[in-house]
């Protein structure tokens, strides 16, 4: 053997000796976190990761320099979604009956006996766009929104409302055989104005909520229905806006719900029908709620 192939032969062993030590030495060392290189380009991304407990890699960027890793701080930060969740736009459905109040009763005078209602007929329903500003952080915010609410009045007797120059109710009897419904019908654009008292915390599945305040309605729409049914032909008959209805009303809610479902009551302070002949009479509904809010 030349003394070359004699030199080569030492050198290999000698690099190999080196590198075996060497990895025996990084095995005892304590594993570093900065044992990771990360090599970027414009449409990718290697990450190697020299200690396969080190994480903060693969995390990105810190969300503002919240660590998630810390229970304080990851409260805070679910706090202020929810906050900012609360403050959002939701929408509230109320589903229930509504009724003729005389001087805030519903018991009416002996002059409007023939307004007597079916009320598993007359139903109530309303639409409601909310948005919320939280006041005292999420226990009290107040609700502001706008919808649509949609009111049908069934008559238990033959009777239907007719317009005239005195205004006020105007009750016509009807006459005739196979009268089998007459209603009178109304769709308001109302905009509500609420508190809404908040328990429990923030982040609670089902919490309990009351909520008071009024709104304003604006009458968009109203008529009268009859109809009417002979050797079984149905005929229907219906009149628009003649039935003297105020075109502005105000009523008081109040609400309790615990989640997201709950009851509801309305009264109506203002008239329901123009003119001062009727002083005193106004109407209620009474119902469920659902609500994203």
């Amino acid at each position: 053997m030349s003394s070359f192939v004699f030199r080569q032969a030492c050198l290999a062993y000698l690099l190999t000796l080196i590198s075996f030590v060497g990895a025996n030495a990084q095995q005892n060392e304590e594993p570093k976190a900065d044992d990771t290189t990360i090599v970027s380009g414009r449409k990718f991304k290697l990450i190697f990761i020299s200690n396969p407990t080190d994480t903060s890699a693969l995390s990105g960027p810190k969300d503002k320099n919240i660590d998630l890793r810390d229970p304080a701080l990851k409260k805070e930060r679910d706090e202020k979604k929810l906050a900012k969740k609360t403050r959002d736009s939701g929408m509230r459905v109320d589903l229930g009956v509504n009724g003729f109040l005389q001087d805030f009763s519903p018991v009416l005078m002996s002059e409007y006996d023939s307004l007597e209602l079916r009320y598993g007929k007359s139903v109530f329903v309303n639409l409601t766009q909310l948005y919320g500003v939280p006041l005292i952080k999420h226990n009290v915010v107040l609700f502001y929104g706008y919808g649509l609410e949609l009111a049908n009045y069934r008559f238990e007797d033959a009777i239907t409302l007719v317009n005239s120059p005195s205004n006020g109710v105007n009750i016509q009897p009807l006459e005739g055989e196979g009268i089998r419904k007459t209603k009178l019908a109304a769709s308001y654009l109302h905009l509500p104005l609420m508190l809404q008292f908040r328990t429990g915390a923030i982040d609670a599945k089902t919490p309990l909520k009351f909520s008071v305040g009024g709104e304003g309605a604006l009458l968009l729409s109203s008529h009268t229905k009859i109809v009417r049914e002979n050797e079984g032909d149905k005929q229907k008959d219906k009149v628009y806006g003649q039935q003297n209805l105020n075109p502005f009303k105000l009523s008081g809610i109040a609400r309790v719900s615990i989640g997201d479902f709950g009851i509801f009551a309305r009264y109506g302070f203002t008239d329901m029908f123009k003119g001062s002949r009727d002083d005193g009479l106004s109407n209620f509904s009474l119902g469920l709620t659902l609500t994203s809010l």
